[in-house]
């Protein structure tokens, strides 16, 4: 027997019917299974008081339906469940953006400075420098008496300063530290190992006693230290070194600044030992003989 086209959209109602009732009963067996295996505390025991008042929400607050929105088969058919209201879906949380407070200092880009190590030697002229302080508060007695040497020009000095010397010099340790430089660009190890000047106290001593130096240039204006040890000692026993045990001609012709901006430093320079001039030996001959001329100007003059 055919079935008319009715009875066949009857059918397929019936099954839609059927196919809907099993799909929400699988929902609700899996939120009862999700709910139980969590062992959360959301499932409460309800009376009949409060599953009045549910009911009664959903029926009185009723909204025109949106045929436009989505969830528009839902609407149709406002049916109250127990577990809608256990088992709701989290709403998913924005995307908080995180802000970090800077608890600590952050790592600065570039060079860090790092503590430089401070000598014996500089120790000295600090404590020197507070000592000089001390003295200063105290108001001292006026003196007629005029003195030779000052600030700029030491007591240490034993020649007297020029405008050729002092350019002679400038030349000699420009040439020497062009070569140096040069050499440092072509093999850096070698130019280490075979190097033209050497700059600072420390240095120029060590080189003094393994006699390698064979001048000493030291600036006529270093800061004054009277106590034992102190930049005046260091230098007194120097000259004499150079003097007795060794023909090394120590040569004071010009200020700390000065050596610094022959030899392009920064920071001010008050000794240099040469260890080797080749290359520049006119200029060194003509510096030696200028030197020698103003030495004995000094006895001349000072005494």
């Amino acid at each position: 027997m055919e079935l008319s086209r009715e009875e066949i959209r009857e059918k397929r109602r019936e099954r839609r019917k059927i196919k809907k009732e099993n799909e929400k009963l699988l929902k609700e067996d899996i939120a009862r299974k999700k709910l139980y295996q969590k062992g959360s505390q959301k499932v409460q025991v309800l009376d009949g008081k409060t599953f009045d008042k549910f009911n009664n929400t959903s029926t009185s607050e009723s909204k025109p339906i949106d045929f436009k929105s989505k969830r528009r088969k839902d609407l149709h058919n406002p049916e109250f469940s127990l577990i809608d209201y256990l088992a709701k879906k989290k709403k998913k949380k924005r995307h908080e953006r995180k802000i970090f407070l800077r608890t600590s200092q952050t790592k600065r880009k570039g060079k860090v400075k790092t503590k430089k190590h401070v000598s014996s030697l500089k120790k000295l002229i600090r404590r020197f420098r507070s000592l000089k302080v001390e003295e200063k508060e105290k108001v001292p007695e006026k003196t007629t008496e005029k003195y030779i040497h000052s600030n700029t020009f030491r007591s240490y000095c034993d020649n007297t300063t020029s405008s050729l010397l002092s350019q002679q010099t400038e030349d000699l340790l420009r040439k020497l530290n062009e070569f140096q430089r040069r050499a440092l660009q072509k093999n850096e190890i070698k130019a280490k190992a075979h190097k033209r000047f050497v700059i600072g106290f420390r240095e120029v001593k060590n080189h003094l006693l393994v006699k390698k130096l064979k001048l000493v240039i030291i600036a006529t204006d270093c800061e004054k230290c009277d106590i034992e040890g102190g930049i005046d000692d260091v230098i007194e026993s120097m000259k004499t070194f150079c003097r007795t045990d060794q023909e090394v001609p120590c040569c004071f012709s010009m200020k700390r600044r000065q050596l610094a901006y022959c030899l392009y430093r920064k920071v001010p320079v008050s000794c240099v030992g040469i260890l080797s001039y080749d290359g520049a030996q006119d200029i060194f001959h003509s510096f030696m003989k200028t030197l020698e001329e103003e030495k004995l100007n000094y006895v001349k003059v000072f005494g």
